[in-house]
């Protein structure tokens, strides 16, 4: 009931968003979705809050805060390496500065969620509330959601409105991990739900 109410006081305003290019269909609220999202998993259970694929921090910085509040800490995964999927650059010396009031709250692991090594770190975190936003193919997404699946909370897995390769990543996690899959139309991301 509080993800039904979480979403549904937010699609109406999604409307506008599909004017928009489709990679940003159901983008509007989603900042909002999540960070509602997460408040429910912290209050609701113990660990911290993991993010695998940040990018240029600006979502890692709104967890970064609200952990912050909670006692908790961010978990940062991502390689920041030349060449793979939208890293040109300069997203790593971004996702430093725009994450740098919050340097004491978050953990920064620099490395594929795919690795090994990356993901033993991971399942030895207790975790609160996930958030899947890496490399979006069907057995990355698929992987990662599995690497998350001690997760207490919400497991939220972002873009299954318009990959279809991560959404059905998303269906079968959730029929391997004993999760409801809950995705309203007009939202961009899914959350698996326990119980």
């Amino acid at each position: 009931p509080v993800l039904a109410d979480i979403i549904l006081d937010s699609v109406s305003q999604e409307v506008d968003s599909f004017l928009d290019p489709y990679w940003l269909h159901g983008n509007k609220k989603q900042p909002d979705r999540l960070l509602s999202a997460l408040r429910a998993s912290l209050e609701a259970h113990e660990g911290d809050i993991i993010e695998i694929g940040c990018h240029e921090g600006r979502m890692t910085e709104q967890f970064a805060r609200i952990a912050k509040e909670y006692g908790r800490r961010v978990i940062a995964v991502d390689p920041w390496q030349m060449g793979t999927q939208n890293i040109h650059g300069d997203e790593y010396q971004n996702f430093l500065k725009n994450t740098e009031a919050y340097r004491d709250t978050i953990d920064i692991i620099r490395s594929s969620s795919l690795d090994a090594d990356a993901i033993r770190k991971i399942q030895n975190r207790q975790l609160a509330f996930a958030w899947v936003d890496g490399l979006h193919t069907y057995e990355a997404c698929l992987k990662d959601i599995l690497t998350v699946k001690h997760c207490k909370g919400y497991i939220a897995v972002d873009d299954v409105l318009w990959s279809r390769p991560c959404e059905v990543a998303t269906m079968r996690g959730a029929f391997l991990t004993d999760r409801t899959p809950v995705h309203h139309p007009m939202c961009r991301e899914a959350y698996l739900v326990s119980g």
